[in-house]
């Protein structure tokens, strides 16, 4: 997991180092095993956070023989009201023979009432997966069900790289590269996103109608169920964008502009959908660029009022304002959905995972200080670039010590006051960590400044 983590690390956060760190916070070790003890040899990476700040979903691999049940990954619920955790699936070793390493991608209900999980095996009664199938489980009836099910079949051919679930629980989006689940999917084709909700299993396609002609991901979708934002290697959901950008007599070839990860807008409220690109350039002239080159753009996170967009960008030209970024390292962006403003959040920003509170209000991120060693900050975006107390290292103990191991794939609640992190530190919390780079999950209660 070192090495992971060790390859994704190339930025630096100038100047965090000076974060000061409030003291008065809660710090929750969440990924405990059922029995409420540390888990010592298990690893905790991927996990959700309910909107409401109360329930927090993860799973678990042990780093065992994999001949146990224990062993193998698995998806618990942890209720940070009452500090308990439920077990929701089960894994056995046949199970785990797939093509499907396990169970990563995890969503969350407002209320923690539905979670959605991916995985190669199936907890519904009579149904074998042989790729990786979306499920939900319902905390209510204990009970799990496949949403990638249509007319009794599975999908044949799911993909799991990120998914999304409204705060009611209604509306799911996850990429797929299956063939049998809607009417108008092709034969052949890429990754394409699918939206399940109380209509069925549909494609998130174009504004004319058209299917994405390249790979689309990384989902996100607003508390209504009807506006969303992903990343997508589509050419056919925008309007040609290739104008050069000032200072500029040639693109660099390199990524060429088909292998683009792009951001996009969706808003599904009235019956033509709009699809908006954010990962272009204020006039609409270009893709946004890094020093003459296509600029990649990743992580998109909507606000669960829909209102705001964040996203991390290789580009450095995204700012309404006219506001620079970093040409070396990646940029946090905010895209307002009312004014198609864009601003320029931070520079030298991680890949490693950000969220969005519910108006928009506080972003976390990702991001290494100067020693290397990424930490989680909370950025509050009512204040001013140069307010000291704008900036706040989330990753730290109730001393205000930050964590001394790497924590990345922040989620924040809704109202911006619990915030959810994945470390391997062992200065946490008692039982933290251990050999092996052991990730656990945090929980840390905090009082956003007025």
């Amino acid at each position: 997991m070192r090495a992971i983590f060790a390859s994704l690390l190339v930025v630096s956060y100038v100047g965090c180092t000076e974060v000061k760190v409030p003291g008065a916070w809660q710090l929750e070790l969440v990924s405990r095993d059922w029995d409420g003890e540390a888990r010592g040899r298990s690893t905790a990476l991927f996990h959700a956070l309910s909107g409401d700040g109360r329930v927090v979903s993860f799973t678990v691999v042990r780093n065992g023989s994999g001949t146990n049940p224990a062993d193998l990954e698995n998806v618990f619920l942890h209720s940070l009201e009452s500090h308990s955790t439920r077990l929701v699936t089960l894994r056995t070793p046949d199970a785990a023979a797939t093509a499907d390493p396990g169970i990563n991608w995890v969503a969350l209900s407002y209320d923690g009432s539905r979670l959605l999980f991916s995985s190669a095996s199936s907890f519904v009664p009579g149904l074998v997966n042989a790729d990786s199938n979306t499920q939900f489980y319902s905390f209510a009836s204990d009970a799990i069900e496949a949403v990638t099910v249509r007319n009794g079949a599975l999908g044949n051919g799911t993909s799991e790289y990120g998914l999304a679930l409204s705060d009611d629980g209604a509306t799911a989006v996850f990429p797929s590269l299956a063939r049998n689940l809607t009417n108008d999917e092709p034969p052949v084709g890429p990754v394409r996103l699918i939206i399940s909700d109380a209509n069925g299993l549909r494609l998130l396609v174009s504004s004319s109608g058209q299917l994405p002609d390249g790979t689309s991901f990384d989902p996100d979708v607003a508390a209504d169920g009807r506006r969303f934002t992903f990343v997508s290697l589509a050419q056919n959901l925008h309007t040609a964008h290739n104008g050069l950008p000032p200072g500029c007599t040639v693109w660099a070839a390199s990524p060429p502009v088909d292998d683009l990860r792009k951001i996009y807008f969706l808003d599904g409220r009235t019956g033509n959908p709009e699809i908006r690109l954010l990962s272009g350039s204020p006039d609409g002239s270009h893709l946004g660029s890094r020093n003459c080159a296509h600029a990649e753009s990743f992580t998109p996170r909507i606000s669960a009022d829909g209102n705001f967009v964040v996203f991390l960008s290789e580009a450095v030209d995204l700012a309404s304002d006219g506001t620079v970024g970093s040409t070396s390292t990646l940029n946090l962006y905010q895209y307002s959905v009312e004014t198609s403003d864009t601003r320029l959040l931070a520079s030298n920003a991680g890949p490693l995972d950000l969220d969005v509170s519910g108006d928009g209000r506080y972003v976390v991120f990702g991001a290494s200080m100067e020693s290397g060693m990424s930490q989680v900050f909370s950025i509050d975006t009512h204040r001013s670039m140069d307010d000291p107390s704008r900036l706040r290292l989330v990753s730290a103990n109730s001393q205000g010590t930050p964590a001394n191991e790497d924590c990345a794939l922040p989620h924040i609640s809704n109202d911006g006051r619990v915030i959810t992190f994945a470390s391997s530190a062992t200065n946490l919390a008692d039982g933290a960590g251990g050999a092996g780079d052991v990730f656990d999950i945090f929980a840390s209660r905090l009082l956003p400044i007025e």
